[in-house]
């Protein structure tokens, strides 16, 4: 039952079957594609310590990477985005020309959560691969809403989760590469190529498989109605509330939108997060320069470039993760 499951899940996200690695939903995936990616290339070469994620990535990445620059001597960059959500090429071009021998891996999500925004995944695995790094990719709301295919996209891992896709809670899995090296995060009886560690939860994982089956088959249809409900509601919004502000592309790459009645602000200078006591930015922790601050508790009327929203536990362009 799991291993064809595992191959009708690889078949519909157009991976081998060994490329399919079952977790235990999307943050162990992110947290084993970000931790184990590092630990192994850092091991193979001491110099690769930086770590490359955009500043609008899932909690599951954001705060592995922070932990890793925090107990691990890893820096992590955040990489900035534009005023749609959209990740900055250029700086990410950039940062690979000036330190290319010192990254270790690069995580940008699929399709985000909360505006829509699909990241160009082809052009970040391009831009990673001239310098031999590898590419993981949050797809855990990409998958059923896109077109989504590991191999053809080229990336290096690729995290996925059933209770997107209607499936069950607590099981999902890493499309993980086969010569990509990948230290483990759990350890014990070796299973999933050594790399996850536990006994395997048969009856989630066929439900997963039946979940992703009926996602990718259902998708065309699926997205053309929640996209139809997506344009009625901003519709609606926008007329009820002319001065409200629209999260994400006008026309949202995925078929899902957050709309907040908010306008922006930038902050003049980084200032440290706050949760009751005053803590000290973390010098590992490294924003690039043109990286907007904003947090909800930042909303204002004062005027300004469009930045895009960051929940308030992260201020993460001002500082580090809170």
């Amino acid at each position: 039952m799991v291993e064809e499951s595992r191959e009708l899940i690889a078949e519909r996200l157009s991976a081998r079957p060994t490329e399919v690695v079952f977790t235990g939903g999307g943050t162990e995936s992110d947290n084993l594609a970000v931790k184990g990616l590092f630990w192994a290339r850092s091991a193979a070469d001491p110099r690769r310590r930086r770590v490359l994620v955009s500043a609008v990535e899932h909690h599951a990445v954001l705060d592995s990477a922070a932990w890793l620059a925090e107990r691990h001597g890893a820096e992590a960059v955040l990489l900035p985005v534009d005023g749609v959500a959209r990740l900055d090429l250029a700086a990410l071009a950039a940062e690979l020309a000036a330190h290319g021998d010192e990254i270790a891996l690069v995580s940008v999500m699929w399709a985000n959560n909360e505006v829509g925004t699909v990241q160009p995944v082809a052009e970040v695995v391009a831009l990673a691969h001239r310098y031999g790094i590898p590419v993981h990719a949050d797809a855990v709301q990409a998958v059923g809403q896109l077109p989504v295919g590991f191999t053809a996209s080229g990336l290096d891992a690729m995290t996925v989760s059933a209770h997107k896709l209607g499936g069950p809670l607590g099981v999902g899995a890493l499309l993980l590469r086969r010569d990509l090296g990948m230290t483990p995060v759990l350890h014990g009886g070796g299973q999933e190529r050594g790399v996850r560690s536990g006994t395997l939860p048969a009856a989630l994982i066929r439900s997963f498989a039946v979940a992703v089956d009926a996602a990718v088959i259902g998708r065309p249809a699926h997205a053309a109605r929640v996209g139809a409900l997506r344009d009625a509601l901003l519709a609606g919004v926008l007329a009820l509330v002319p001065d409200a502000v629209v999260r994400g592309p006008q026309v949202p790459d995925a078929p899902s939108c957050v709309v907040r009645r908010c306008l922006t602000r930038r902050c003049p200078t980084p200032q440290p997060a706050s949760r009751g006591t005053s803590r000290s930015p973390s010098p590992a922790v490294t924003p690039t320069p043109s990286c907007t601050c904003w947090t909800a508790r930042a909303c204002s009327a004062q005027p300004g470039p469009p930045a895009m929203p960051v929940s308030p536990r992260r201020r993460t362009c001002c500082s580090r993760w809170a």
